[in-house]
């Protein structure tokens, strides 16, 4: 029975708010439709359980707002909305190329925006492509602007997987000073099954950690590792060894420094 206090209106529009929570692609398209709905209705959307396609028609409004050039209502607020869905909803995930279309379009907008519109929703967005294969215009956009800020740089830096692009930025910056105080991090992108001839004579505690970095195998590194390890660097790879688990690098390196 319908009680005094709430009608069938009532009652259907809280179902059907419930419902898009928990399926939003079957609702959302009527929920929401510019920026103003999505921050008026921002505490009900942190709440969906966001999948591909509603997450990417919540991105289109965010896109389609930049691309005209309107202004947000409470700019911070809004883009929680996408930190919320990211970090529920798609931890670990690799996202179809059309949302990692969408999310670079509203990266390297608001990036480029000097000084930055909003930290904050830069920094969330850079986490949102963080771990992310990317394609390659992307991923050239990032090399040409990397000494624009460091956020880009750290897409670089960080990225996931081997890619062809990144090696051949990272061997023409191995001298730059763009990298200087993140050598380790260059290093590791260089580094496979042995250490290039480009960097053998280079700094023994960048090397240690730029094997700590690398994308290669357990053994390899442990390899590696044994190849350089000495007095010069024995704290890093002491701490290296520790956070890998291998103690028997440790135990070489003792009697190393005993002979």
């Amino acid at each position: 029975m319908i009680t005094p206090k709430e009608s069938k209106v009532e009652i259907l529009k809280y179902l059907e708010v419930e419902l898009l929570k928990i399926t939003p692609s079957s609702k959302i398209t009527g929920y929401i439709k510019n920026i103003n709905d999505v921050y008026e209705k921002r505490a009900i959307l942190k709440k969906c359980r966001w999948d591909f396609d509603s997450f990417y028609y919540l991105l289109s409004i965010f896109v389609d707002t930049v691309a005209k050039g309107l202004r947000f209502r409470k700019k911070v607020d809004c883009f929680k909305v996408v930190r919320f869905a990211i970090k529920h909803n798609f931890v670990g995930c690799q996202f179809p190329e059309k949302i990692l279309d969408k999310l670079f379009y509203l990266f390297s907008e608001f990036i480029q925006i000097v000084p930055p519109a909003n930290d904050d929703v830069v920094s969330w967005l850079s986490v949102a492509l963080k771990d992310q294969v990317l394609n390659d215009d992307i991923v050239s956009w990032l090399i040409e602007h990397a000494s624009d800020d460091e956020t880009i740089l750290n897409r670089l830096l960080r990225y996931p997987t081997y890619n062809k692009l990144i090696e051949k930025w990272a061997t023409q910056s191995v001298e730059s000073d763009l990298i200087e105080g993140r050598e380790s991090e260059l290093y590791g992108i260089l580094i496979k099954n042995k250490i290039p001839d480009i960097l053998k004579y280079k700094n023994s505690e960048h090397l240690a950690w730029g094997i700590y970095y690398s994308k290669t195998d357990i053994d390899t590194k442990e390899r590696l590792l044994l190849d350089i390890a000495g007095k010069s660097n024995y704290r890093s790879v002491c701490e290296i060894s520790y956070r890998l688990n291998l103690p028997n690098v440790t135990r070489q390196l003792i009697e190393r420094i005993k002979r």
